[in-house]
């Protein structure tokens, strides 16, 4: 298995990645191609045309992302791979061929990239129309109210068990249940746990023709959360950023007043009263040291900022649709440019649309949604 670095032709910034084993042949490669980026190449997959990102006809260095960076409009002196049984490790993508890579070097945006793909033009991307989706996906899933509408307790019965979450009882009390939540990894009251839908309850509608999943209470659709986290997640003010270097899902608070926040201090006076089972607070609490929660090691004096940059904790093999959580970073991005929290050019992450239903598909459902 190898990590090819792949980039489109005449595409600005269009890196992405695929993961094939190189006893594959060039046509498996068109097919995880297209599948990767499956919304924005409307062709079949054997129209791609491919070529080795190697210069002087596979004989010199390799292109770099510096290269491709601002778009590589000119595939003179590349080797066209068009035998479509051609092994990988048979037209220089063996792993001895793509490995070897100085991390220095890709962490200054100098590392190789290994695929240049062309779409052939009257069958590729139309940025009208993506422009036209983007709006209509911001309008149907951010601007418009979120929902407080109660979820299955079946939901949460199977994020507990998926995600291996229960952490007991209080105090060996049956009826005060323990859950962890996946991104402080430490046990708190069940009713302050909650059950929150990566693509929100209220767009159940479309979830399937959107994000390619039937029941909106798909496990794989799903988080548990401290309350705070949860409200601040479906109101778009943090999200979970995927980081291939580490492969895991970390937080990214983009709304600025949260950093300084502390959870506790979203809680509503009941739920404080939960976590804190029944103990009072000195007048002078926010200025006295580190307090953990009775039978927790949640510390009530945690901001949003503490935890940025922390990552989500999976117990199992078992992970999140990537599809949902880059869905919501996306839109959460945007609203975030719009409201002055960040400059366009900050916070720039890998494009979710890598999985579910082509543009075509997308455009189409979206004509007949509004006929």
């Amino acid at each position: 298995m190898v990590t090819l670095f792949c980039a489109f032709v005449g595409a600005a910034g269009s890196v992405f990645l695929v993961d094939i084993d190189v006893s594959l042949s060039v046509g498996h490669l068109k097919d995880a191609i297209k599948a990767e980026n499956a919304t924005t190449i409307t062709c079949d997959a054997k129209d791609l045309q491919l070529f080795l990102a190697k210069k002087d006809e596979g004989r010199g260095a390799w292109l770099t992302e510096a290269d491709v960076k601002n778009g590589v409009e000119d595939t003179t002196g590349l080797k066209l791979l068009d035998a479509v049984r051609a092994r990988l490790r048979r037209v220089g993508l063996s792993d001895k061929d793509v490995g070897g890579v100085d991390e220095e070097e890709e962490a200054e945006g100098r590392g190789p990239v290994h695929v240049l793909v062309v779409v052939p033009e009257s069958l590729g991307v139309d940025s009208q129309l993506l422009q036209l989706q983007e709006a209509l996906l911001q309008h149907m899933l951010v601007d418009s109210p979120t929902s407080t509408s109660a979820g299955s307790q079946n939901f949460k019965a199977s994020l507990i068990g998926t995600y291996q979450c229960d952490m007991g009882t209080y105090q060996d009390d049956m009826e005060d249940r323990m859950l962890r939540c996946m991104l402080l990894n430490t046990a708190l009251p069940s009713g302050l746990v909650i059950a929150s839908h990566l693509f929100r309850r209220k767009d159940e509608y479309i979830c399937r023709k959107l994000m390619g999943f039937d029941s909106i209470d798909d496990v794989k659709n799903g988080l548990l959360l401290f309350k705070p986290l949860e409200h601040a997640f479906d109101h778009f003010q943090i999200s979970f950023i995927y980081d291939k270097g580490s492969n895991e899902f970390l937080l990214k608070v983009f709304d600025p007043s949260l950093l300084r926040q502390r959870l506790f201090a979203k809680l509503y006076p009941d739920q404080r009263d939960l976590l804190l089972r029944g103990q009072t607070l000195s007048k002078h609490w926010k200025k006295c040291g580190p307090r953990l929660a009775p039978g927790t090691d949640f510390n009530i004096q945690t901001t949003f900022g503490d935890v940025e940059g922390q990552p989500l904790c999976f117990m199992s093999v078992e992970r999140p649709y990537k599809r949902c959580l880059n869905l919501q970073a996306r839109l959460a991005r945007k609203k975030a440019i719009e409201a002055k929290w960040i400059h366009p050019d900050e916070d720039e992450f890998e494009d979710f649309w890598t999985e579910g239903m082509s543009l075509a598909e997308k455009m189409d459902f979206f004509s007949a949604r509004d006929s």
